[in-house]
Order: structure tokens, then C-alpha cells, then sequence
């Protein structure tokens, strides 16, 4: 069985959102790991991936078909209606962890708690009136951000699943086009390079 590793080389603040707040300090915080380490939960990986494959097929970079690559590594999306296609599998054939630190650099970091503050920031934005160019009245938002560091993540076959044989150059080719993770990435957090390496 194939197996790879994405490696995510974060080249700025980023934001893994939770949906949560931090009281009357922050509107949202960070995920973290159960250490209180950064991660990128591995649905969100495999997300990502997924939303590479369609823009890649879309732009006409691999051979159409059905099922479509995107289908058979990742499965039918329940959003797409409709009954599945006959040979649309459910689930798809990759199993994604989360992304995290590499084993090393967390264990290091578990031993020193005392480092972990320094790798979280508050970031603040605002809107601004374009008629005054005031900031707008209870238009402050503050996020929790982390800092630049690399993570990574391991992508393996499901057990009974039929992945192309060469599935980790195919998701090779659609890696360029990320070039932001997490929230607020259109808006300049959460610049990325992002490699596959064959395991």
C-alpha cells in the first residue's frame, strides 16, 4: 500500500478557526491539539485536497471520467444531489490525518509548556467607513493566530479501497494551486507551500 506525507510549509499568521470565542477578549480562537499544540484537523486536510482535485480537474489537468479522480480518492459528496452514480464510491479510498508539528518539535515543546504562548499572536481588524474613513462603530474583531511553522500530515489507502496506483503524483500536480489555509485566507492569512512526499 501507498502511503504519503503532506507537508505544509505556513509561510505566515494563520487561522484554524473552531467557532469558538474567547470571551469578551477575543471573537475566535485557534484549534489546537489535545497538548495545546497547533494542528489542522485532518477533515480539513482532506477538504482542501478535495477542493485541489476538483479545481485541478476543472482546469482540465487529468483525463475526465467517471468516476472522477476527485470522487474515487475522496467518495461522493452528499452536496452534489441527486443518487450516487453506479461506481461512485461512498467514501473514497485515502484516509488523512491531522496535520501537525513533526513528532520532535512537539515533544519538545510538551517538555517546555512555558513556550507555548510564543506561538500564538491577536490579530485585530476593522471595517472603515468609505465615506469617512473612520472605523466603524462595534466593528473591532480580534482572532487568535500562530505563527509560521511547518506541519504535516499523513495520507494512507483505506483497507479494501482502489486508489489509481499512482494517486500521490496526481495530488502532486494539484498542490500549487493552494496558496492559503485556514480562515481569512483570501484576505492575506495563511500563505502556504505545500509537497507530497511519498512515504
Amino acid at each position: 500500500m501507498t502511503a504519503a506525507t503532506l507537508i505544509l510549509n505556513i509561510q505566515g499568521y494563520w487561522h484554524p478557526g473552531t467557532g469558538r470565542g474567547a470571551g469578551t477578549a477575543l471573537d475566535s480562537v485557534t484549534h489546537r491539539d489535545s497538548r495545546g499544540l497547533p494542528a489542522l484537523p485532518g477533515r480539513s486536510c482532506k477538504g482542501l485536497l478535495r477542493d485541489l482535485v476538483r479545481q485541478a480537474e476543472s482546469l482540465g489537468w487529468y483525463p475526465p471520467g467517471t468516476p472522477t479522480l476527485e470522487q474515487r480518492l475522496f467518495g461522493w459528496r452528499t452536496g452534489e444531489g441527486g443518487i450516487r452514480k453506479e461506481g461512485v464510491p461512498t467514501i473514497g479510498c485515502l484516509h488523512v490525518t491531522d496535520a501537525a508539528l513533526p513528532s520532535a518539535t512537539a515533544e519538545y515543546l510538551t517538555a517546555c509548556p512555558e513556550l507555548l504562548p510564543g506561538l500564538y499572536r491577536y490579530h485585530f481588524t476593522t471595517c472603515i467607513d468609505p465615506a469617512t474613513g473612520a472605523a466603524q462603530e462595534q466593528s473591532l474583531r480580534g482572532a487568535e493566530v500562530i505563527v509560521p511553522l511547518v506541519l504535516r500530515a499523513e495520507l494512507t489507502e483505506l483497507p479494501q479501497s482502489e486508489p489509481p496506483t499512482n494517486w500521490p503524483a496526481l495530488l502532486g500536480l494539484a498542490l500549487p494551486l493552494l496558496r492559503g489555509l485556514g480562515e481569512a485566507r483570501t484576505r492575506g492569512l495563511g500563505r502556504v507551500i505545500a509537497t507530497l512526499e511519498v512515504c
